[in-house]
């Protein structure tokens, strides 16, 4: 999923009348929803759920495995036994210092 897509679906939420969203009976309170203030806000944004929901379970899941794949990369790169050698002498960095910096580029990843 790209930003554009993203922005696509946040927009499509944000227009829609606010939640929750409730039920009659079996029923999913549909004339409220299609006849209110955002009736056309709330019709795109049924509409768009078959595929958006999905779309993002598809993006949720696959930025769960970049989280795992960076908390191996973090914890191997903070093992003392790696051998760090080749990369400081790249960067002219020291070992410590080498850990340190990819920490910090991680952690300011998370972060945004």
């Amino acid at each position: 999923m790209n930003k554009e897509q993203l922005q696509e679906i946040k927009a499509r939420a944000e227009a829609a009348a606010p939640g929750p969203w409730g039920k009659t009976g079996d029923n999913p309170m549909i004339p409220d929803l299609l006849f209110g203030d955002r009736a056309r806000e709330n019709a795109t944004f049924i509409a768009h759920a078959r595929s958006d929901v999905p779309a993002l379970c598809a993006e949720v899941e696959r930025l769960d495995k970049v989280v795992d794949t960076l908390a191996k990369t973090c914890e191997r790169l903070s093992s003392r036994d790696l051998d760090y050698t080749g990369w400081c002498e790249v960067f002219g960095y020291t070992a410590d210092q080498w850990r340190e910096a990819v920490e910090k580029v991680v952690a300011d990843e998370l972060k945004s």
